[in-house]
């Protein structure tokens, strides 16, 4: 599978979507946390609605708040990742989070 990373921003142009093979499309945090202007505007819905019209499977990136993964569940996004559920840790430590908070990982 190839990844396209931070989808909106820097080298990932609507260009490079079309043209390349992908079949991940990360939404980059501009889009989502309530921390950027961005983030009040359609464009996470309208990244949503491009990714599934190419049937990629849609990453929302910077999931930091609560408030955040209840904005993405409107839109149909496959996958999450963020602080919310977890700061950088090795492979230990998260298998012993996943499974002292379950809830967080369905």
């Amino acid at each position: 599978l190839l990844s396209i990373d931070d989808v909106g921003t820097g080298y990932s142009n609507l260009l490079t979507i079309q043209e390349l093979p992908f079949d991940i499309m990360k939404i980059d945090k501009y889009f989502i946390s309530d921390k950027f202007a961005v983030s009040k505007s359609n464009m996470l819905e309208t990244l949503a609605t491009l990714g599934n019209s190419l049937n990629l499977t849609i990453v929302a990136e910077g999931i930091e708040t609560e408030s955040e993964l209840n904005k993405i569940k409107k839109f149909n996004i496959h996958l999450c990742q963020g602080f919310y559920f977890s700061t950088p840790c090795d492979s230990k430590t998260f298998i012993s989070r996943t499974k002292s908070e379950p809830h967080l990982y369905q």
